[in-house]
């Protein structure tokens, strides 16, 4: 109740989608833009927040590509370093943390029947956490024939790349059929958690 909060609107946008990673810029799954573009927009779009005197600005991310995450903590960077504005890419260091991963795995292994799954961080694009994940939030967005679709397994960045510029990649990594709403609520609680605690210890000064 000490705090006043700004919750921004969603924006509909991103970089370095995981088709780039296999050198396909045009995917019917993905809409993005330059890095550049995007950076420039962000840059401007902080600028006006700092104007209305919030000098703690928090960005979260549902897609934690490697390109995009590098947008964001760019324009963190650059407002941290060059104006002391406390911004932080809330994501990105819940994502680089080992042990939230982990719980992610965690999750999987208990609720997903039969195993086989990629490592989480290569199940968030289109596989079955993101699938659990619109499953829990709008079932009827989500295609039926979603259990039909073969897996996917990643197991490296290097499989990464080479899977996705191979041909016939059906534009997600994982396994999707898997998926389940339980999944996705405990997916969902997860993510709050460790990105209310980076936000909270940010706050009160506290390093993650």
């Amino acid at each position: 109740p000490e705090y006043s909060v700004l919750i921004l609107p969603n924006l509909p946008v991103g970089a370095g989608s995981s088709n780039e990673q296999g050198y396909i810029f045009a995917h019917p799954s993905t809409m993005t833009l330059d890095p550049d573009v995007m950076l420039t927009f962000l840059y401007d779009w902080v600028l006006n927040v700092a104007e209305h005197a919030y000098w703690n600005l928090f960005l979260v991310s549902p897609y934690t590509g490697a390109g995009n995450m590098k947008v964001l903590d760019d324009v963190c960077d650059f407002f941290t370093e060059s104006y002391g504005m406390r911004t932080v890419n809330v994501t990105g260091i819940a994502m680089a943390d080992s042990a939230q991963v982990a719980k992610l795995a965690a999750a999987a292994a208990k609720l997903v029947p039969g195993g086989g799954l990629s490592d989480p961080l290569f199940e968030m694009n289109g596989g079955v956490l993101e699938t659990s994940m619109m499953l829990s939030l709008n079932p009827a967005r989500v295609e039926p024939d979603f259990r039909d679709l073969d897996p996917v397994p990643i197991r490296s960045f290097e499989e990464l790349t080479t899977t996705a510029n191979a041909n016939g990649w059906p534009g997600y990594f994982g396994a999707p059929a898997k998926a389940t709403p339980e999944l996705g609520r405990e997916v969902f609680s997860i993510l709050a958690d460790a990105h209310a605690g980076i936000i909270s210890s940010t706050v009160a000064g506290i390093p993650w």
